[in-house]
């Protein structure tokens, strides 16, 4: 009896992978790496890293708005969030780019858009309350008040 061959892809990324999303381009894989302080943008046809940036202290989860024009990485140690423009022009390169970061509660990680993406959500789990991001300004423009501890998070129409 021969062995069926199993084609498995394994590649590279950094130590602690928490937050992994496909951008809406279809295109490139996200990683950040909570262990490693960064985000990998990999090529997800080759598995080439494209990409390496540092972000902020313990990154989790990772969230696309709808036109993939931000990535949003919430870093839970150092208590913000880091807003990546995905396609920033740099030197005449177009490249993905921390263009801010956003000072929000304590120990953040769900985060998540309205459907227009005008807004994005952060729960943050120790200071019991959700951030509201305007995403025209992108500054925090107010705090819910969420209960005990909130963690995942998501956007519901009435």
């Amino acid at each position: 009896m021969r062995k069926k061959k199993i084609n498995k892809a394994h590649f590279p990324v950094g130590k602690g992978p928490e937050g992994v999303a496909v951008h809406p381009n279809g295109q490139h894989l996200y990683v950040a790496n909570q262990d490693d302080n960064n985000l990998y943008v990999i090529d997800k046809d080759s598995f080439e890293v494209l990409f390496k940036r540092r972000i902020g202290a313990c990154p989790v989860r990772l969230v696309f708005s709808p036109d993939g024009k931000y990535a949003l990485i919430p870093n839970r140690e150092s208590g913000d969030l880091s807003i990546i423009e995905t396609e920033q022009q740099i030197n005449g390169q177009i490249r993905p780019w921390e263009v801010k970061r956003i000072r929000v509660g304590v120990w953040p990680g769900g985060t998540v858009f309205n459907p227009e993406g005008s807004y994005a959500y952060v729960a943050n789990n120790k200071t019991d309350d959700i951030s509201v991001i305007n995403m025209h300004t992108l500054k925090e423009e107010d705090r819910i008040d969420a209960g005990i501890h909130p963690d995942g998070i998501a956007y519901l129409r009435k």
